[in-house]
């Protein structure tokens, strides 16, 4: 199954838990705007140029649980399938 969303910021986050305990893939996770439910990956693709305004990182070395300890994020069209992601990038829009 394929699942597609447009013009949204995608959170990509590897899963520390599973990488320490050698289980296998897949070991990242994603968060997709506007969606309540995490999707799991063993992999992703980025098509496009990374710049400043569609790209962002981050880290929360007090994570704890299910939350991110790193993660990058960036806006645009993403498509999965068996667990993989292709990500489009795209210019995000305008804030004032």
């Amino acid at each position: 199954m394929t699942s597609q969303y447009q013009a949204r910021w995608i959170t990509i986050a590897g899963n520390s838990k599973r990488i320490k305990e050698g289980t296998p893939p897949p070991h990242w996770r994603c968060e997709i705007e506007g969606e309540e439910q995490r999707q799991l990956l063993s992999g992703w693709t980025l098509r496009g140029q990374a710049t400043p305004a569609n790209n962002t990182q981050g880290t929360k070395p007090t994570a704890t649980g299910d939350e991110f300890l790193a993660w990058v994020s960036y806006y645009g069209n993403i498509s999965i399938h068996n667990q993989h992601a292709t990500i489009d990038l795209l210019p995000p829009p305008a804030t004032i």
